[in-house]
C-alpha cells in the first residue's frame, strides 16, 4: 500500500511491536531500505538491527524532533513512505513532516482521538494518506511465501495465562519485543 519503488527508503514507526517487527522484515524482503522508529532500550535495539533495519531512530532520550533525528542519519535523502504501527496521535503529523514529496503515509495503528495535520504541507508535498486494516488474499499469499522462504520470522514470547496482568504492564511500559502470546491451557 505504500507505493514505494524498489530500493526506496521507508520508515517503520512503531518498529519494535508485534506488527512493526514483522514489517521491518517484510520491507527488507521487498528490497526497501528501512528506518526503524520507536522508543528503544538496548534489547530492542539489538533485535531491530538483527531484523535488518538499516537505521534506528530512538524517539526516547534527547529532545530533538523526529525530523531532526532523521536528518542526523542521512540528511535530505528521500523517504518514499512511512508505515505507522505506533498508536500515537503525533505519528501521522510527524510523518507529514519527514516524508519526501509524493510519498505515501500508511497508518495501521488505531490511536485514540484525532490527529491534526498541516493541510498546507500535506497538499504542497502531494502526499497520500492510506489507512490499512487487512491485506488482500494476494498480499497474504506473498506474506506466507516470505515466511516459507525464511525471510520473515515472528519474535514471540509465550507465557502462561496467569501472567496476563504482567504482560499488560509490560506492554504499557514498552517492554515487549515482538509479540506476547498467552497460553490458555497446558497440553
Amino acid at each position: 500500500m505504500a507505493n514505494a519503488p524498489a530500493g526506496a527508503r521507508i520508515v517503520i514507526a512503531g518498529a519494535c511491536g508485534g506488527l512493526g517487527h514483522l514489517a521491518i522484515q517484510y520491507a527488507k524482503a521487498m528490497g526497501y531500505g528501512v528506518i526503524a522508529l520507536d522508543v528503544f532500550d538496548e534489547a530492542k535495539e539489538v533485535m531491530t538491527k538483527e531484523l535488518g533495519a538499516d537505521f534506528i531512530i530512538n524517539l526516547g532520550g534527547e529532545k530533538k524532533s523526529v525530523v531532526e533525528k532523521l536528518n542526523s542519519i542521512e540528511p535530505k535523502k528521500p523517504i518514499a513512505a512511512s508505515v505507522i504501527f505506533a498508536p500515537a496521535p503525533q505519528a501521522v503529523p510527524d510523518a507529514i513532516e519527514y516524508v519526501s514529496p509524493g510519498a505515501t503515509i500508511v497508518t495501521v495503528a488505531l490511536p485514540s482521538g484525532h490527529f491534526k495535520i498541516d493541510v498546507v504541507q500535506f497538499i504542497l508535498k502531494e502526499l497520500r494518506l492510506q489507512g490499512s486494516i487487512v491485506g488482500t488474499p494476494r498480499d497474504l499469499e506473498k506474506a506466507f511465501r516470505y515466511v516459507a522462504e525464511g525471510k520473515v520470522k515472528a519474535h514471540v514470547a509465550e507465557k502462561p495465562f496467569s501472567c496476563a496482568n504482567d504482560i499488560l504492564k509490560d506492554l504499557e511500559e514498552g517492554k515487549i519485543r515482538g509479540r506476547a502470546v498467552l497460553r490458555v491451557a497446558e497440553n
